[in-house]
């Protein structure tokens, strides 16, 4: 598995869910989520 620093995941992430995410709420939900978890 490629080795990718945190911010490149974010980046990525954000970027596919851009593309599979049309509802703009369930984007910021699931960032909010994945940004929570991220800081614990």
């Amino acid at each position: 598995m490629i080795k990718l620093n945190e911010s490149e995941v974010v980046a990525f992430a954000a970027d596919v869910l851009k593309e599979a995410i049309s509802d703009d709420l369930s984007g910021v939900i699931l960032y909010m989520l994945l940004k929570d978890k991220n800081d614990k």
